[in-house]
């Protein structure tokens, strides 16, 4: 049927095709305009051009495919066309009244994303499939069988009824997405979804997202939304009804399901026992996860309390495989373990506490750390300890609530993960926190205030939201409020700041982004009169807060040139853990003064380095004009707590590759006023020094600074510097990059304080750039502590210094030790102390005498720690280790977990 323009309307003459119907009506139309012309298409009907329409009722059919690349127009009321394929094409089903495409047919049939529909009736029970995002303009039908959404988008955009049903279900999955309205919202009646409409009426649905951008009400029916990506109100109200149980998922850090930004029109209301319910999602922290402390916030205004939510009631709730809540202990409990029901606290042995919180004198105004379970005033399950949104919580860790509080020894791992979660109503709309309470959902709560009590007093605050925030766009609605927040960050056992882009130590994941469930601390800039604001707008798009994203720092602020300097401590193996960090920022618009730019330091409870600026300023991140004056100084204080050990071995790491010399003539230095040596530092790339802490370091703090100065072109950069015990003598290797050295002098002592030279070698290289590697064997060593450092003496008389190492002899018998005991993830470690040079066997036996395991080791002398792992077939339980060697037979017990 070909028309390039015009109307052809077809009268009462029905038309019957065996094959394909082709209808190309260019820019007019073909219209069935008599109840008895109608079309029956044995093949596929195309709509190639124009539209064609019927405007009178009639039922029409076509037993293959609908292809609608024009338009299809259904104006009457019982004007239908029944498909037993499916439908293609790009254009769209229009001017449908109560009209309606019928998919009947059996097979697997489809309805393709790429067409728009009015309406369209589900009466196969074959189901059909939708192929991509689809849009519904008028009503969806459910007579028999499935709308299957898949990883798709269903999308309502109507102001009459969207759904109907009789039968059939709409599939949704944990990747699907379901919408009522679209950009440019409508309005109409108010709808209720009808009641068991998904995925064969089970009693919860899964899916990926629901988004609601209409003018009037959506209210949810009688099964419970699961929901793990987002949230999306951007106009109109979502209802939900009695005893509603919506749930926000949290089951990893990147599938976090969150409740982005509500529109000005957009609202949410509850029937009597409706709740939002949010999970939080706590990982095992380096594989078998470390216990330490988070600092949390629920996320939800609830009426419950924190025995209810976290403690999940003090019982070991399991929901499809996971283990919800985690133990807040208080409360001695001898062997027996439980609950206290006095005061909700879990029993452990010691009855130490794990929950604490930093909280605001009504009185004084000041800020003070609680342990609730030495507070006479603070339980979990009482009336008054109902969890908020707006506090921070700071709870150890240990892993959900399967673990054994009674294990012996206290293991340093969690037992799994743990997701923690609460209900009760969101936070919408402005979150003001002033020194008088806080405002929210149109409640004040006057016990959770700001520190007024200093004019840089510390609180901690709870993001109030199901969403990131973003921390700059807080900050703009901030009064008197500094530009850094810090959080304590498991990660690296301690504090972490942002500020301005910048985050330290580096490793943390901390950024602009503030995640949801998490509570960070603010400190007042200059005044007791702080006021902090959260706004809708203030959250983070889940586009760019996947949170994948709150792991990398993506501010978009002008360039920034960095050094970080981070203190690492000796994990008394072969490396080195990071303990505390800081940075110096420089940028063109910071100065050397005071500027928001600089962040405070909270202090650790053992190892700590921070910058002392120029006005005196103790600053966790310090920011400067990008301009560095000819000769430049950055003090930093290295501080131990009182427990920490004279003796400690550490590593100062200066990571410059993200600095952007401002002088290219200009050297990096770092200055060890203890030792009186300067040590060349690499000003586009990452630098060790160690150090070993003696009384004398740990009281003068100010050991260490960073110096700018003018090129002198020293002839050497120390790579690295090692020395090891080898039996009864001390290796001492060292790798430089030298030109024109003439000598290197090996400097030895028994402290630090005082090295002599004991040998002089020549230098390998000539007047040319080169990379050499030095060592030297100490055949007498003292009996205890060894301190080494070398000397190079350029040839033309500059001396350059390499930081001191030590190597402690071990002049105890033969010794072999085996941990973690209990081994866990069938992988152990043995360290060999004083062992003699040799082949040693290492066999696992079990307490039957049958042996499960046997490897070997070649063992060069000395002290040395190699890794075994076990395979499956060692079950766990108790064994015999036995090591054997030439001369040398030992058996240890060992427990595999």
């Amino acid at each position: 049927i070909n028309r390039l323009s015009g109307t052809t309307n077809w009268g009462n003459n029905p038309i019957t095709l065996s094959g394909n119907a082709n209808i190309d009506a260019g820019s007019g139309y073909f219209i069935l305009n008599n109840a008895a012309g109608t079309l029956d298409v044995g093949g596929n009907l195309n709509i190639n051009s124009g539209e064609f329409r019927v405007s009178v009722g009639s039922n029409n059919t076509v037993t293959g495919n609908l292809n609608i690349v024009g338009n299809l127009g259904l104006t009457s009321s019982s004007a239908y066309i029944t498909v037993s394929g499916s439908v293609t094409g790009t254009g769209a089903q229009t001017l449908a009244s109560t009209g309606r495409i019928i998919m009947v047919g059996a097979g697997a049939n489809t309805l393709a994303s790429t067409v728009t529909y009015d309406n369209v009736e589900i009466n196969t029970a074959s189901g059909v499939s939708l192929t991509g995002a689809t849009t519904f303009i008028g009503n969806l039908m459910l007579t028999t069988g499935n709308l299957n959404v898949g990883s798709n988008k269903l999308t309502f955009h109507t102001d009459n009824t969207p759904i109907s049903r009789t039968g059939g279900y709409i599939n949704l999955s944990t990747t699907s997405s379901l919408a009522f309205g679209a950009p440019g919202n409508v309005g109409g009646n108010n709808f209720v979804i009808p009641n068991d409409v998904f995925n064969s009426a089970a009693s919860t649905v899964e899916l990926e997202s629901f988004t609601l951008n209409k003018t009037n009400l959506i209210t949810l029916n009688n099964q419970n939304f699961y929901l793990r990506k987002y949230l999306s109100i951007d106009a109109g109200t979502l209802a939900l009804p009695n005893n509603y149980l919506f749930t926000l998922r949290s089951t990893s850090i990147t599938n976090t399901a969150m409740v982005t930004a509500i529109g000005a029109t957009g609202a949410i209301t509850y029937g009597t026992n409706a709740a939002f319910r949010v999970e939080r999602y706590i990982p095992q922290t380096g594989g078998t996860g470390i216990r330490e402390y988070r600092d949390i916030s629920p996320g939800v205004l609830t009426t419950g309390t924190i025995f209810s939510n976290w403690q999940e009631g003090g019982v070991d709730v399991v929901e499809g495989g996971v283990h919800y809540g985690t133990h807040i202990t208080g409360k001695a409990g001898g062997w027996v373990g439980g609950v206290d029901a006095t005061t909700g606290y879990d029993k452990t042995y010691s009855g130490a506490g794990s929950l604490s919180t930093f909280d605001i004198d009504l009185g004084t105004g000041n800020g003070a750390w609680t342990t609730w379970s030495t507070a006479t005033s603070k339980t979990t399950n009482q009336v008054g300890d109902v969890l908020s949104p707006f506090k921070g919580y700071r709870i150890l860790i240990r892993g959900d609530r399967a673990v054994d509080l009674f294990q012996n020894p206290t293991p340093t791992g969690m037992n799994a993960p743990a997701t923690l979660r609460a209900k009760g109503t969101l936070v919408t709309g402005d979150v003001k926190y002033r020194i008088t309470g806080v405002t929210a959902n149109g409640n004040i709560n006057t016990n959770i205030r700001l520190n007024s009590g200093s004019a840089t007093g510390f609180t901690i605050v709870g993001n109030p939201y199901a969403c990131s925030v973003d921390w700059s766009k807080v900050l703009l609605d901030a009064v008197n409020v500094q530009s850094t927040y810090w959080i304590y960050d498991p990660n690296v056992a301690g504090y972490a700041t942002y500020n301005s882009g910048t985050t330290v130590p580096p490793t943390s994941a901390a950024n602009k982004y503030i995640q949801p469930g998490q509570a960070f601390f603010i400190r007042n800039n200059s005044s007791i009169t702080p006021q902090l604001t959260f706004k809708e707008s203030h959250k983070a798009p889940y586009d760019l807060n996947n949170l994948t994203l709150v792991y990398k720092s993506n501010d978009n602020l002008p360039a920034i040139s960095r050094i970080y300097i981070n203190i690492n401590k000796s994990n008394g193996g072969s490396g080195y853990n990071l303990v505390d960090g800081t940075a110096i920022v420089f940028r063109a618009d910071f100065n050397d003064g005071n500027g928001p730019e600089d962040a405070g330091k909270i202090t650790n409870p053992n190892e700590n380095i921070s910058i002392i600026s120029k006005n005196n300023n103790q600053w966790a991140i310090e920011g400067r004009s990008q301009v560095l004056p000819t000769t430049d100084t950055v003090q930093l204080r290295v501080f131990y707590a009182a427990q920490v050990p004279v003796g400690g071995n550490y590593q100062l790491e200066i990571d410059a590759s993200g600095f952007i010399p401002s002088n290219n003539t200009q050297e990096l230095y770092l200055l060890d006023k203890l030792n009186n040596t300067e040590t060349l530092l690499n000003k586009t790339g990452v630098s060790t020094y160690n150090f070993t802490i003696t009384s004398a370091t740990n009281t003068d703090n100010l050991r260490f600074a960073l110096v700018f100065k003018a090129n002198n072109a020293l002839p050497v950069t120390f790579i690295s510097t090692t020395a090891a015990q080898q039996e009864n003598a001390v290796r001492v290797n060292w790798s430089v990059a030298e030109n024109n050295i003439a000598t290197y002098e090996v400097e030895k002592g028994n402290n630090a304080n005082e090295l002599t030279k004991v040998i002089a070698l020549n230098a390998k290289g000539t007047n040319m750039a080169s990379t050499q590697d030095y060592a030297w064997v100490d055949n007498q060593p003292f009996s205890n502590n060894n301190y080494y450092r070398i000397k190079a003496i350029g040839k033309d008389g500059k001396i350059t210094y390499s930081n001191i190492v030590m190597v402690k002899m071990n002049s105890k018998i033969s010794s072999i030790t085996v941990y973690p005991n209990p081994i866990k993830d069938r992988r152990m470690s043995i360290t060999t102390e004083n062992l003699a040079k040799g082949d040693y066997d290492i066999q696992i036996v079990g307490l039957d005498g049958k042996l499960v395991h046997t490897s070997s080791i070649k063992h060069l002398g000395g002290s040395a720690t190699y890794t075994v792992n076990l395979t499956n077939t060692v079950a766990s339980g108790m064994y015999q280790l036995v090591i054997k060697g030439k001369d040398y037979n030992e058996t240890q017990r060992i427990i595999v977990e």
